[in-house]
């Protein structure tokens, strides 16, 4: 499951790399400023939306979701990184990633 989601979300990434598109800025978790792109969402949602409805009882941290206290008493938490490597994606260097991975009772 996990490495299907991680190649539809690389495909999402690949389509808005080869096109235009808007980069934006963000406060991450530690209060400073980053870019984010249409293309971090997009992956985002899409792996987020499939997790939630494969395993609803899972929880989910998730780099562009808001965050909340309730993955913390869950045996199963998803951890999320849509595009690792947002400034390679913006200099178009190549050199990005998805991130998916299972944390199991803690």
């Amino acid at each position: 499951m996990a490495t299907e989601l991680a190649r539809a979300a690389g495909a999402v990434l690949l389509r808005h790399y080869h096109s235009p598109f808007l980069v934006e800025q963000k406060i991450n978790a530690l209060k400073e400023l980053e870019e984010v792109t249409a293309a971090d969402r997009e992956s985002n949602e899409m792996i987020v939306g499939r997790l939630a409805e494969e395993f609803p009882h899972d929880g989910i941290l998730a780099e562009e979701s808001t965050d909340n206290d309730d993955r913390l008493k869950k045996d199963r938490v998803w951890l999320i990184d849509p595009m690792d490597g947002t400034k390679n994606f913006i200099q178009r260097d190549g050199d990005f990633a998805v991130q998916i991975g299972l944390a199991l009772n803690g």
